[in-house]
C-alpha cells in the first residue's frame, strides 16, 4: 500500500514542537539570542545600523572583512543552538558540562553540514547570476547546452527537499536511507512536500517581517536601550525561524521512517 504524505503534520508539527516545549525554547533560545546580541554589539552590526538616520548616531562598522567574520561566528552560534535544541527535544539528551565537552566536534561537523546545505540551496541564485551576466553565444548548440547546464541549479533545492529525512539521519549519526528507497518513498509526493515547506516558510517570513516592521516603526529613547531590545528580539525571532526549519527536517524523517 502506498504511503500517504500527512500534509498538515508536515506543516504544523515544526511549530507545535516549539510551543510544546516553550519554556525550554525561551531558556535556550533566549540564551542564544543574548549571545547573538552581544556578538552584534562587539562587531558593531546592531539593529539600528540598518535604520537611517539613526545609524549615524550609533557606532556601525563598515569593515567588509569584519562583516564576514561576524557572519561566520553568528552562523556558528546558531548551529550550536540548533544542535543543542535538536538533541534536547528530539533525542532527549541531558545537557551538562560533559555534553558540551563531548559535542565539540559534533558542533563543528554540524556547522560544516549547514554550510554545505546553504551552498546547495544558493545554487539557484548563482544560476540566475550566470544567466544574466552571460554573453550570448552565436552558436545555438553551445548556447543551448550552457543554458541547460546552468539552469539545473534551479532544480537543486527541489531535489534536495525530497531527501530531508537523510539530513536528519546525518545529524543523528544514523546511516543514510538508501537513496533509491527515499526516491521511491517521496515519488508523487514532491508537490505536497514543497507546498508544505513553502507555506511553513511563508508563515516564518510573515512573522519575521512583522517583527522587523514593528521594531522599525516603534523606535524609543534612549536609543541604546532600544538598540539592545530590538537586537535581542530580532535574534530571538531568527532563532524561532531556524528552529521551525530544523523541526521540518525532523518531521520528514518521522513521516518517511
Amino acid at each position: 500500500m502506498e504511503q500517504k504524505y500527512p500534509f498538515f503534520k508536515a506543516l504544523i508539527k515544526p511549530f507545535s514542537d516549539i510551543f510544546d516545549h516553550f519554556k525550554l525554547f525561551l531558556f535556550y533560545g533566549g540564551g542564544a539570542a543574548i549571545f547573538l546580541t552581544l556578538l552584534s554589539f562587539v562587531f558593531s552590526q546592531t539593529f539600528l545600523c540598518t535604520i537611517s538616520p539613526f545609524n549615524l548616531q550609533m557606532s556601525c562598522s563598515q569593515n567588509i572583512k569584519g562583516y564576514f567574520i561576524y557572519f561566520a561566528l553568528k552562523l556558528l552560534l546558531v548551529c550550536v543552538f540548533l544542535r543543542l535544541w535538536y538533541d534536547i527535544i528530539y533525542l532527549a539528551k541531558k545537557v551538562d558540562l560533559f555534553y558540551f565537552k563531548n559535542r565539540l566536534l559534533g558542533f563543528l561537523r554540524f556547522f560544516f553540514y549547514v554550510i554545505v546545505f546553504l551552498i546547495l540551496n544558493a545554487l539557484p541564485a548563482l544560476s540566475l547570476v550566470l544567466l544574466i551576466a552571460r554573453v550570448p553565444n552565436p552558436n545555438f548548440v553551445i548556447e543551448l547546452c550552457y543554458f541547460t547546464v546552468v539552469s539545473l541549479g534551479f532544480l537543486v533545492p527541489f531535489a534536495l527537499i525530497r531527501f530531508y529525512k537523510n539530513i536528519a539521519c546525518l545529524i543523528e549519526g544514523l546511516p543514510f536511507t538508501d537513496f533509491k528507497k527515499t526516491f521511491v518513498q517521496t515519488s508523487f509526493k514532491t508537490s505536497k512536500i514543497v507546498f508544505s515547506f513553502i507555506l511553513m516558510l511563508a508563515f516564518c517570513l510573515l512573522l519575521f517581517l512583522t517583527v522587523v516592521g514593528n521594531l522599525r516603526l516603534h523606535i524609543f529613547s534612549p536609543l541604546m536601550a532600544y538598540n539592545i531590545f530590538a537586537e535581542f528580539l530580532f535574534e530571538l525571532t531568527l532563532i524561532f525561524v531556524v528552529s521551525v526549519f530544523i523541526g521540518f527536517i525532523r518531521t520528514q524523517k518521522e513521516i518517511f521512517e
